[in-house]
């Protein structure tokens, strides 16, 4: 049975808001996009992995890989330099539950703490302006492990300098454009 776009986005809605129906998803992410991220971590993702997310903002992604990793015992990291006291706010009420390590530094000083080929699954939300985006894919790329995923969000016209970094990586890095979601 195949289903819609539409009815399959529907679908992993419901099921994450019936699951956790209790529980406020804060994000600036649309439902399309954190129900993209929920599948492929709840697909991908299995004990004793690392996931990666430069750029969490209020916390909304990584509750929701958090709840698609729920009982895996998945390790979660989180990178922001959390510049404004209400985002701290709004991302330990959104998290206080969950288990995760927050860098509170920009990403560019982060990366050179993290050892290369030990990620799992790596998501980009930085910075989407200038030369940021590009920064962030050179920089994490070579964290992400050979049978990891790197997944970009904002990379459409929208966010013109996050589409033209990934096109001009895709030059330079051996890597598969396999989803262009928002």
């Amino acid at each position: 049975h195949l289903l819609s776009a539409n009815e399959a986005q529907s679908n992993c809605i419901n099921e994450v808001f019936e699951v956790y129906k209790d529980i406020c998803i804060a994000s600036y992410m649309d439902d399309k996009d954190m129900c993209y991220l929920y599948n492929k971590a709840k697909s991908l993702l299995k004990s004793n992995m690392q996931y990666l997310e430069v750029g969490t903002a209020i916390g909304g992604s990584l509750l929701c890989v958090h709840y698609a990793t729920k009982g895996n015992d998945v390790s979660l990291t989180a990178i922001d330099p959390c510049r404004n006291e209400g985002q701290v706010v709004a991302l330990t009420q959104s998290l206080i539950e969950v288990k995760y390590e927050l860098c509170r530094d920009i990403s560019d000083a982060v990366h050179l703490l993290i050892q290369d080929n030990s990620i799992d699954l790596l998501l980009i939300d930085g910075w989407h302006d200038g030369e940021q985006p590009y920064n962030d894919i050179v920089n994490y790329f070579p964290k992400v492990k050979k049978s990891g995923y790197m997944l970009i969000h904002d990379c459409d016209n929208k966010h013109p300098d996050v589409y033209k970094a990934v096109s001009r990586c895709r030059e330079n890095i051996p890597f598969t454009l396999i989803d262009n979601t928002s």
